[in-house]
């Protein structure tokens, strides 16, 4: 039995989809909500309907850093060790989504873990499915896609995997008492047993109910993009061409310039705010991320997925 820690924080439809993707699995499994403050109405209502399809909701109080939502987790990782959890727990969260993965997921991961003797999770998807309507696609493109490749991976039986670090996304580990972020030296599984991460399927041009609840309250771990797709997002919806306006402004002004490239080399791509321009949209993605770093020599590769929906370079 697995106990899957699922982490929320004002979700509705994601979270939503989320739990219906664990039914695709045939490995014994039970889901814990781990729930970090919500307190929006419509998200209540949800939690407490789930309430009724999943083991446990634990209430927790809202997080303002990685550390306040770890030791979330560890409260309802230590009830459950102490309780009637599973062999196997796994800690994820709310955007970490299975649909479209191998239906014999769990199972890899829990062979990997037991061969390998550590933490196991999904590699999230990069494909042509991410949505030319998401502002930091290319940011995906170019920084997840060198994790992809399939001349990188190492292979057990059909199970590809790569030893790389592991955040909020899923991973499965041998069940505890205390969840040790960030010091579980895991690895990464690849296709077909790979997930989605929802947040990177997100339409700025048809905003959803969740994304006027989760967008304007979002915290300050809560997010891929934090505060740079939260307050893009909102300009957006008011008037693209102000949002392109100030993104151009900020980029002086923040301390993290890489977002604020990857967004406006976005808006020169498809002409959102600005009349497009391609020459500039390449300008602004090699501010994003400069010559000289890990990404370079892969650099002609994630051009091509990202200026031409070309993901054969993968190979997979």
């Amino acid at each position: 039995m697995i106990t899957v820690f699922i982490g929320t924080f004002n979700r509705l439809d994601t979270l939503e989809r989320t739990v219906r993707s664990f039914e695709r699995f045939e490995t014994p499994h039970e889901i814990v909500i781990v729930d970090n403050g919500t307190d929006h109405p419509k998200c209540l209502e949800l939690l407490e309907q789930l309430e009724g399809r999943v083991k446990k909701v634990y209430s927790l109080p809202a997080c303002d850093s990685m550390e306040e939502a770890t030791d979330n987790f560890n409260v309802a990782i230590r009830d459950q060790y102490e309780g009637d959890g599973g062999e196997w727990f796994a800690v994820s969260e709310a955007d970490i989504c299975f649909d479209g993965t191998d239906p014999r997921a769990l199972d890899a991961y829990i062979k990997l873990a037991t061969e390998t003797g550590t933490a196991v999770g999904p590699h999230t998807r990069v494909d042509a499915g991410i949505p030319a309507c998401y502002p930091l696609r290319s940011r995906v493109l170019s920084t997840e896609s060198r994790l992809l490749y399939a001349s990188s991976m190492r292979w057990l039986d059909d199970i590809p995997y790569a030893h790389w670090q592991i955040d909020t996304t899923f991973h499965l580990f041998p069940r505890t008492r205390h969840f040790n972020r960030l010091h579980l030296n895991p690895i990464r599984v690849g296709p077909p047993f790979d997930a989605m991460h929802l947040d990177w399927y997100l339409d700025i041009f048809h905003p959803t109910e969740e994304n006027a609840i989760y967008m304007p309250g979002l915290r300050p771990v809560g997010s891929w993009g934090k505060s740079w797709i939260r307050d893009f997002w909102g300009d957006f919806q008011k008037d693209p061409v102000v949002a392109f306006e100030r993104l151009l402004a900020a980029r002086r002004s923040y301390s993290d310039l890489c977002n604020n490239a990857f967004m406006l080399s976005w808006c020169y791509q498809y002409g959102h705010g600005v009349t497009a321009d391609l020459a500039e949209s390449r300008r602004w993605l090699d501010a994003a991320i400069p010559s000289g770093t890990v990404w370079e020599p892969l650099r002609e590769d994630w051009l091509r997925m990202i200026y031409e929906d070309d993901f054969s370079v993968l190979g997979w």
